[in-house]
This record gives C-alpha cells, sequence and structure tokens, in this order.
C-alpha cells in the first residue's frame, strides 16, 4: 500500500476533500498526511493491528471494525484479497447517500486498474490518478447500487469444520505449512501453549486435539481472524481455557512464561517478502518461553531463521523438510 496513499491524497487535492462537518468513512485505512484533510473528517476501519495502532498514533479515530452508519463519502484502500476489496467497496456504497463520493486507491499489483475499469462500467469514473506505481480513482455513488451486484459481503467462510476470515491470511483452506507443523505435534505439547500468529485459530486446535495443552492463548494481529478464531475454539476445543489478544508481535510483548509455542509466522509485507516479520516472531517467542520451554515452527525452506534461532535458543533442530517448508523445534 506504499504508493496507494501519495495517488490518493492526489486524487482528493483534486477536488474530494471532505467538506466542513463532513464524515468519511475509510476503509483498510491507513494514516493519511495533513493535506488529505482534517483527521476528524476521517472514520477509520483498520482490522490489522499494526495499522490501527499507527492510525492512533496519528490521532485518526479507528477501530477494527466500524457499525453500520451513515457518512458523506468513503474511501476504500485496496488490499490483496479481491472478495474483500469488493466487499469493502459494496459497504462504502451502502453507507453513503446518492452523489457521495467514492473514493478507491491501491497498488497496481492488488487489481487497481482492473478494479476501476470495472466500476467504470457500472458509474462514471471522474478522477482518475496514477502515482507511485499506484492507481487512485473517484466516482459519485449513483442512486441505484444493484448494478454494483457482483459486489457481496464477505462473510466467514467455511473450510471443512473452521470458520475463517475474509482479508486475514489463508481464509479459503489450510496452510500447507501449518498442515505440516501440525502433523509433528504430539503429548508433549503441554501446559501452558501459545500460538503466535494464530489466524482463524488451526494450528491452536490441532495442538489441543493432539497434545494435552493446560490452557491456550491466541495471539493474531487481524482481528477478523481472532473472531473466527474464538468461534472455533469454542465448538472445537471448549475444553480447555483459551485466552485470545488482539497484538502486533513485532511491537508488541507478548504475554508469558509459556511451556511451548506453534506457529507459523508471516513472512510477507503486502506482496513482498519480508523475512524481518519471521525474525521479530523468533525473538517474540524466545522472550516469551520458560527456561527449557519448546517452539515449533513451520517456514519457508528459503527462508534463514537458523542464525536468529541459536542466537535466542540452546538447541535448534530441523525435523523435517518437504513441499518448500521445514519444521523446525527449537528449545530455549
Amino acid at each position: 500500500m506504499s504508493g496507494a496513499v501519495p495517488a490518493l491524497c492526489q486524487a482528493l487535492e483534486a477536488g474530494s476533500l471532505p467538506g466542513a462537518g463532513q464524515r468519511w468513512l475509510v476503509l483498510n485505512a491507513n494514516p493519511l498526511p495533513a493535506e488529505a484533510g482534517q483527521r476528524a473528517s476521517f472514520v477509520c476501519e483498520q482490522a490489522e493491528r499494526g495499522a490501527f495502532l499507527a492510525l492512533k498514533a496519528a490521532g485518526f479515530e479507528a477501530a477494527p471494525r466500524i457499525a453500520e452508519g451513515a457518512f458523506d463519502g468513503a474511501i476504500v484502500l485496496l488490499g490483496k484479497q479481491k472478495a474483500a476489496n469488493r466487499s469493502d467497496l459494496l459497504r462504502a456504497l451502502e453507507q453513503t447517500p446518492q452523489g457521495a463520493p467514492i473514493l478507491v486507491a491501491g497498488d497496481k499489483t492488488l487489481g487497481a486498474a482492473s478494479l476501476r475499469d470495472w466500476v467504470a462500467r457500472h458509474a462514471p469514473v471522474v478522477n482518475s490518478v496514477s502515482k507511485s506505481h499506484a492507481i487512485a480513482f473517484r466516482f459519485d455513488r449513483p442512486a441505484d447500487i444493484t448494478a454494483f451486484g457482483e459486489c457481496t459481503r464477505s462473510e466467514a467462510q467455511q473450510v471443512d469444520e473452521f470458520d475463517t476470515a475474509t482479508g486475514a491470511f489463508s481464509p479459503g483452506a489450510v496452510d500447507a505449512g501449518s498442515a505440516l507443523l501440525a502433523h509433528h505435534f504430539d503429548r508433549s505439547i503441554a501446559g501452558r501453549v501459545a500460538d503466535f500468529g494464530a489466524g482463524w485459530g488451526y494450528l491452536a486446535i490441532e495442538a489441543a486435539r493432539r497434545g494435552k495443552p493446560a490452557s491456550l492463548d491466541l495471539i493474531e494481529s487481524h482481528h477478523g481472524a481472532l473472531d473466527a478464531a474464538r468461534v472455533n475454539i469454542a465448538r472445537l476445543a471448549p475444553h480447555i481455557p483459551a485466552r485470545f489478544h488482539w497484538l502486533d508481535l513485532t511491537r508488541e510483548a507478548a504475554p508469558a512464561p509459556f511451556d511451548c509455542i506453534v506457529m507459523n509466522p508471516p513472512f510477507h509485507a503486502g506482496r513482498a517478502a519480508e523475512p524481518s516479520l519471521g525474525v521479530a516472531f523468533i525473538n517474540a517467542a524466545a522472550r516469551a518461553l520458560k527456561p527449557g520451554g519448546r517452539l515449533l515452527m513451520v517456514a519457508n525452506r528459503k527462508l534463514a531463521y537458523e542464525e536468529t534461532l541459536r542466537r535466542g535458543f540452546a538447541r535448534v533442530a530441523t525435523l523435517s523438510q518437504e513441499s518448500g517448508f521445514k519444521v523446525i523445534e527449537a528449545t530455549r
């Protein structure tokens, strides 16, 4: 989203700034600079904890989920998932009146151009800006939005017995790396157990099924995924006490200490590989484990996490390598 905000600001300056006293809905929000208008004009929704914290620090009104309401205009910042982008567009249309400005911005790699062309078939695009490998465009909310019928609200999907969350990691299937890691779970997963980057709770539930945890702590940065995890734990592992933490482990401390941590750490920021995310998770796990505690993790085979693991742990062993992944056990 690095180029989306500059393109959006240019589109706003071209005649779409909020008027005095207006309130605009901003979906998948990121902080906007001063030239984008008064901070009080924007009501920001952001499910990702890191971006949410940045919004709050910059003085914006922000929440992980904005309740239904009426707004004078709307901004949709595109994410990686087409279904989530279309759902946000529908929400923007539903919560604004006829003639309200709707602005959409996103990196070209996220399909901003194709979405603009699709919108243009249903409503005139009155301003389009291309800048910093991103596109921003504006259209005015038509009186009849039935032409946008291909947009659907992104409700929780079902994957086998699990609820998942659109907009979060792996919403349509169990991630292959997580499935491989779960095959290494056994009764030695015991005591106070945590799932770092828990998503919608797959690894935590497999730890409950294959191990004997006394309790589970699920730590996740995506609010919608954590909500899905609550549902899954309540249905599939109701016998184990569980706590849920909306945290960004790259900047916020985890509750501690734990006897065992399982994780499939993220390694992408947007579409770009960012191994420092996994390094931050490993360091967080080293701080959060008891002496003698164990970390079980899966990672892409090409990511060189071993040096970081050796600095934080007394023993590091690769348990398996297959299908492009490696499963690692480390003991503090």
